[in-house]
This record gives structure tokens, C-alpha cells and sequence, in this order.
């Protein structure tokens, strides 16, 4: 016998993978999925723009809380990869710093491989993606002075962030930059929200990594989670009018 509320939520886990495979399978055929646009995403554009208008660097500050690659860091590879596409493009000034090991590597690769699908290896300057190891406050002064030096007309903020943000949003904010902020942890939404001009918060941060690689899988996950949202709004609502009315209809169902 199944527990209470069992058959309620494998009917949901089956709508969600199907929805999922159905994304996948759409995407591979070419379908163009839909997505709305987010903000934070369209102003990296605007951000390489003023670098490039300046002739200042934009700076990609990539930050973790541990030595291991995390999720947010590797949603944050996507964002620097649209960075950088644009900036080699119009070969506005670029920079790269990273607090994470295992993720160093990835950003080096990527930046190197963006000046070389473009055709401008002779711009790439492996010096401009440093590793400033570490996670204490003598680390977060390195990076500050280093965007102080650069004069850096625009700024990524993004990663597990923590008790850095403000240092550097604050630097940032004090050299006329254009700054993007991009995390999911909660606690530091409200200073992104307060002290970045755009801002990728929560799921947005993982929405726009997806929609910059379009990867079927990973599309097909945005899709499902999208109209799994939706799905339950539309239970909450029908629930709660049932209720009002005297129905228990939606909660004996869901109990099932």
C-alpha cells in the first residue's frame, strides 16, 4: 500500500519527465524554445558596450566559498563565456579573476578558446585571467586594489558569494562601473539588488546559464521546471477557490 500523497507526487514526477524529454527532444530537432528575457542576461551586452566605448576593462569576478567547483561557479562559466564572446568581438579590454581552483582552468580555457574561435589569438593575455586564491579578507583587498589599478568600466559579480559582495560592489560603484550581480544565496540578494545596476538572482542565475549554452538536457530541465511552476500555481488557485467553496476535492486528491 502506498503511503499518503504517493500517487499524487509520481503523477507529478512522470508530467515533470515528460516534459523534460519532451524539451530535450525539441531542442535536438531544432525547435526554438521560447524563453523570457532576463535582464541581467541582456545587459552583459550593454556592460561590453561601455567597456568598449572606454577602453576600460570589463571584469569578471568569479568568487567561491571552497576549493572544489561548485554549482554556482560552473552556471557562472556560461556568463563568462557570453562575456567574453562579445568582448572579443568588439575587442573591448577584458579580465577574469577566480577564487576557485578547480575552476581556474575552466575560465582560462574558455576565454583562450573565445579569442581563438574568433580569430584574434593575438589579443588573448593570459595575464588578465589571474587566480587570487583564498576566502579571507586579505584576498577580497588583492581583488579590490587590482580593480582600482584597472579602472574597470564594468564589473560580474558572481558565485557562491559571501561576505565580499559589498567590498566589491562598493568598488565597483566608486569607479562609475556598470555592474552585473549573480548569485542564489539569499542572504546576499539584497545587496546585489541594492548595489548592482542588473542582477541574476535565484533560478534566474541557472535560467541564464542554460539559455546561453542551450543544452538539450539542461533546456529540457528549464522547460519542466517552468511549466512545473505554473502547474502548481494553477492547483494552489483551483485548491483554494474549491476550499472556499466547500470542496476538499483538490486536497483528497493530492493526499492520494
Amino acid at each position: 500500500m502506498l503511503n499518503a500523497g504517493t500517487a499524487a507526487k509520481l503523477v507529478f514526477f512522470c508530467l515533470f519527465m515528460a516534459v523534460v524529454y519532451w524539451g530535450m527532444k525539441a531542442v535536438r530537432r531544432g525547435v526554438n524554445i521560447r524563453t523570457k528575457q532576463l535582464p541581467g542576461l541582456t545587459a552583459i551586452d550593454e556592460a561590453v558596450g561601455r567597456a568598449t566605448e572606454l577602453g576600460r576593462p570589463f571584469f569578471a569576478n568569479i568568487q567561491a566559498s571552497g576549493p572544489h567547483i561548485e554549482d554556482q561557479v560552473l552556471a557562472s562559466c556560461e556568463l563568462v563565456r557570453y562575456a567574453v564572446q562579445s568582448a572579443v568581438r568588439y575587442e573591448a579590454p577584458f579580465m577574469c579573476v577566480s577564487n576557485s581552483p578547480d575552476g581556474h582552468p575552466i575560465f582560462e580555457e574558455i576565454i583562450s578558446s573565445a579569442y581563438m574561435a574568433a580569430g584574434k589569438p593575438e589579443l588573448y593575455n593570459p595575464n588578465n585571467v589571474r587566480f587570487i586564491g583564498g576566502f579571507s579578507s586579505g584576498t577580497h583587498v588583492q581583488i579590490m586594489q587590482l580593480m582600482k589599478d584597472e579602472n574597470i568600466a564594468a564589473q560580474l559579480i558572481s558565485g557562491n558569494l559571501m561576505n565580499q559582495t559589498m567590498f566589491f560592489a562598493e568598488t565597483g560603484a566608486a569607479l562609475g562601473a556598470i555592474q552585473i550581480g549573480a548569485t542564489k544565496n539569499t542572504h546576499q540578494m539584497p545587496f546585489l539588488a541594492m548595489q548592482c545596476d542588473y542582477s541574476l538572482l535565484g533560478d534566474d542565475l541557472y535560467a541564464a546559464a542554460t539559455m546561453i549554452s542551450r543544452d538539450p538536457v539542461r533546456m529540457g530541465c528549464l522547460t519542466a521546471q517552468e511549466t512545473g511552476k505554473a502547474l502548481a500555481l494553477v492547483v494552489i488557485v483551483v485548491g483554494v477557490v474549491a476550499r472556499l467553496m466547500g470542496s476538499n476535492a483538490v486536497v483528497d486528491i493530492l493526499r492520494r
